[in-house]
């Protein structure tokens, strides 16, 4: 006896949206502007959707079991430009424009991503860096590559090409996808069989946390003969952590002495051996600013008469320059004594130990010498804890 079983089918419908651009002649704005004169100005606008029809079993769109209505990615072309569609499910969830009249997505053995790496720089911005290799018989023409780094973009009605990256747009449905690049991202101009390229970005932002596990793809878009081949690559890195270096001081100390009306400091041994000391007996005792400075003064230079200007820093995760401006605004009495002109040499010491860290807002932005600082924040109602934090010690004075 036959017996036949019929499995539920559902239908489902997915909409391609392009999104396009085009020039337009406007009345020029402003109140000086003659009248009738036109301006030039590029819109977007959504050319005729695609609509794709997809089946998938009654189990499938119960439990999210059996197979998938709709392919992983769809491309649709639109003038020279391609524009390539991601699937989740049964929705479009980002999209992509690309410059090329067709193109391949993730080919095998045409290009490999090698070497990438995440590390923080001199001025303590962070640093993606990945190597292209040409792993095919063809040479690739016009190599661009990008990195989808998290908070580094902008925002953008209209899709713009590899240079910017992923970025919501305000018509047209799914988030539109574009690559962080530095410049316009050219990697090599002509890449032959066998050959490599290397790309690097700058992350100007940060909004992953110091030591943090995330995600970021690397793109790599180039023309192979008469169409266009995108490969990308998803990666899993750790967030560098933000320090205090030598180059960091170098670059700080780079800012106070453009703002000096006398000689430039210059690094001094002995001064640099004094913040040694300096950073020793404060970190023992850590609530009283400037602790013990006379003592350890009189002990490194006895019966000496030099001046010496001290200030103790804690710069937490700011760039020098971002350092040296907030100095300037809020704790000008720290900023007086690096750029006071009868000091000519510097020394410093970077350590770590336990810190008082205020919560803003704060009406105290700076200690003077000598005061318990917890018993001055609670006076002035500030909320504070303590941590283990990166100290600065710098010292200033005119020896030889």
């Amino acid at each position: 006896m036959l017996f036949l079983f019929f499995v539920p089918i559902v239908t489902y419908s997915l909409t391609l949206q392009p999104v396009a651009s085009r020039v337009e002649s406007i009345p020029c704005p402003g109140p000086s502007v003659p009248p009738g004169q036109t301006c030039f100005t590029i819109v977007p606008y959504f050319p005729t959707q695609t609509i794709v029809v997809g089946h998938a079993p009654v189990s499938y769109a119960l439990i999210g079991v059996g197979a998938k209505p709709f392919s992983d990615y769809y491309t649709v072309r639109e003038a020279n430009s391609t524009e390539l569609f991601f699937v989740k499910g049964t929705s479009v969830v980002a999209a992509e424009l690309l410059g090329f009249p067709s193109i391949e997505y993730n080919p095998q053995g045409v290009i490999e991503i090698q070497n990438v790496s995440i590390t923080r720089g001199a001025l303590g911005i962070v640093n993606f860096t990945a190597a292209v290799e040409n792993v095919g018989s063809i040479p690739l023409a016009g190599v661009r590559v990008g990195f989808s780094i998290p908070g580094n973009g902008q925002n953008s009605t209209q899709p713009t090409g590899l240079s910017l990256i992923e970025q919501n747009s305000t018509k047209g449905g799914p988030t539109w996808i574009t690559y962080a690049a530095d410049t316009d991202g050219l990697c090599a101009s002509s890449l032959a069989p066998g050959a490599e390229c290397k790309s690097s970005f700058q992350a100007l932002n940060e909004t992953v946390t110091p030591g943090q596990t995330f995600g970021y793809t690397v793109q790599v878009a180039a023309g192979l003969g008469a169409q266009g081949v995108v490969y990308q690559h998803w990666f899993q890195g750790k967030w560098p952590t933000k320090n205090v270096t030598a180059d960091w001081v170098n670059y700080f100390i780079q800012e106070v002495n453009a703002n000096r009306t006398g000689p430039k400091l210059v690094e001094d041994q002995t001064l640099d051996a004094f913040a040694q000391t300096r950073f020793n007996t404060q970190v023992a005792n850590y609530n009283v600013s400037n602790y013990g400075f006379q003592q350890d003064y009189a002990k490194a230079f006895p019966g000496s008469a030099l001046q010496i200007g001290e200030t103790t820093l804690w710069p937490g995760t700011q760039l020098p320059f971002e350092y040296a401006s907030f100095l300037q605004e809020s704790a000008p009495g720290h900023w007086s004594v690096l750029t006071d002109s009868s000091y000519t040499r510097f020394g410093y010491y970077i350590g770590y130990g336990p810190s008082i860290v205020v919560s803003q807002p704060c009406s105290v932005t700076e200690f003077p010498g000598n005061v318990n600082i917890t018993a001055l924040l609670a006076s002035h109602g500030c909320q504070f804890h303590i941590e283990q934090a990166v100290w600065l010690v710098i010292e200033v004075g005119s020896c030889g």
